[in-house]
């Protein structure tokens, strides 16, 4: 099988969509981790001959020998298509030469290249596809050099390969960064356009033909009919790139910037508050909301021990205690930086009859009778100012948790918890 694939001789690639099915037989026998002195199993075998008898139907291939024919031509482009699939990527490349009222077509040559046997997204093997079109949009610029690079047109089905290729390749991975550096170094962001996957000739060398399909198949040898039209206008509405649909893709090959600079302003505490809950008006959901903004924070600082599934209820205490240090920030921010810094003859409406004390990153209350006679680790309630509705929905919510008791067990509970002022 490997001396066969080694005798055809392709140097144009003009056989690719052909000879692209014996190489992906080929490396099925790899992944079976066959010797070379095993027998081929029956499929590979039946696939193989079956493969060999259309190599008879090879000579009735033909193609003119030139270029351009003696007619004048007074227009000359190369034309460049590019796809992949998860068998194998590559591009083939077309003259587009002519009048203004005759426009005819020519192949050139194409370019095939199987997909690594490690798996890779199908968004990176376009890519990989991409860069053998600039790379060949290179060489065929050295071998006719009469042929500017305006006159060089590349496209690509890949939606995500144009936001690549046209955005700052500093913002992608190193596997995506690397690549798209040696496109724009060989080719013009500009050139590159969108054509649609129905009409690309070069999806049919990543997917395979018989020899008897690809002689019939004026689309490998012409290229697609609007490349034959006289008023041939790039398609770009496709190039507008609908970043919401590419999020996963982009998300996963994204660098964040390492000067990226996140201003906070501490003034806002609340009114960061009020507009989430604003947009729930449910005291129980705001405190699942904050919950997950938290779980987010966690997961993004520690990937190693990300939290899933339904909110714990340590996760559930920490958002309320959260929330209750921002309501305290926002009323009582001068007097608790007073208080964090050792001062203790602070004046504010609730100091003269609780003592503040700043553990594990919440602040919780105590009465003087109570500094006598429990310990601060027992002490956990906390501060909230009447000012904010947050309030009266945390009493609301106490109401519904004890079932519409009577006024004084709500108040019992509520105190227990909260210091509303």
């Amino acid at each position: 099988m490997l001396s066969t694939c080694g005798m055809l001789f392709d140097p144009l690639g003009m056989l690719s969509p052909f000879t692209v099915r014996l190489k992906l037989l080929l490396q099925n026998t790899w992944e079976r981790d066959l010797k070379w002195d095993d027998p081929l199993p029956m499929d590979i075998q039946d696939t193989f001959q079956s493969w060999i008898d259309e190599v008879d139907t090879i000579p009735q291939i033909s193609l003119p020998r030139t270029y351009f024919s003696n007619v004048e031509t007074k227009m000359a482009q190369i034309h460049i298509f590019s796809d992949a699939s998860q068998k194998a990527y590559g591009c083939v490349a077309y003259f587009r030469k002519g009048t203004n009222d005759d426009i005819f077509t020519s192949f050139i040559m194409a370019k095939c290249r199987l997909a690594p046997l490690k798996k890779l997204s199908l968004a990176r093997l376009e890519l990989m596809g991409v860069l053998l079109s600039a790379r060949l949009a290179e060489y065929l610029s050295n071998s006719f050099p009469w042929i500017t690079s305006d006159n060089i047109f590349l496209w690509s089905d890949s939606q995500i390969i144009l936001h690549w290729i046209q955005g700052d390749p500093l913002r992608w991975k190193e596997f995506v960064r690397n690549r798209v550096r040696e496109i724009q170094e060989k080719s013009d962001p500009n050139h590159w356009n969108y054509c649609r996957g129905k009409t690309n000739p070069a999806d049919k060398l990543t997917r395979g033909l018989s020899i008897y399909a690809l002689v019939k198949d004026e689309v490998w040898w012409r290229g697609p009919d609007w490349l034959s039209s006289s008023n041939l206008q790039c398609d770009t509405s496709h190039n507008e790139i609908n970043v919401v649909k590419l999020t996963d893709e982009l998300r996963k090959n994204y660098v964040p910037e390492n000067n990226s600079v996140l201003t906070v302003n501490e003034n806002n505490c609340n009114d960061f508050l009020n507009n989430i809950y604003c947009v729930t008006n449910d005291y129980s959901k705001f405190i699942r909301i904050i919950s997950y903004i938290s779980r987010f924070i966690h997961n993004c600082r520690v990937p190693q021990s990300k939290r899933t599934g339904p909110i714990f209820a340590d996760e559930r205490n920490l958002a309320e205690i959260t929330i209750i240090r921002m309501v305290q920030q926002g009323k009582f921010k001068e007097e608790i930086k007073e208080l964090k810094n050792g001062r203790s003859d602070v004046k504010c409406i609730i100091c003269n009859k609780w003592h503040y004390a700043v553990l594990c990153s919440k602040l919780p209350l105590r009465s003087s009778l109570e500094t006598e006679s429990a310990s601060t680790e027992n002490s956990t309630t906390a501060s909230s100012s009447c000012s904010n509705v947050l309030a009266n929905q945390a009493c609301t919510s106490e109401v519904l948790h004890l079932h519409h008791l009577w006024p004084v067990f709500v108040m019992v509970s509520t105190d227990t918890n909260f210091l509303l002022e």
